[in-house]
């Protein structure tokens, strides 16, 4: 099984919703928190990582 790492910064895309959101911080092997802007405010959340998947330098934003 392959684990995947995310780092502090890294942008990713919540799958179900397509909500890009920034990695604040990976809480274990299958959890991390991150944080997005809605409406100008900040929020964040813990997402399990086979709800996210990671933004590519190619992908258009």
């Amino acid at each position: 099984m392959n684990t995947l790492e995310y780092f502090h910064g890294q942008e990713v895309t919540q799958k179900a919703s397509g909500l890009k959101m920034t990695v604040d911080a990976q809480l274990s092997d299958s959890l991390v928190k991150c944080v997005y802007y809605d409406q100008g405010k900040l929020f964040g959340t813990e997402m399990a990582l086979d709800k996210i998947e990671p933004l590519f330098n190619g992908d258009l934003i």
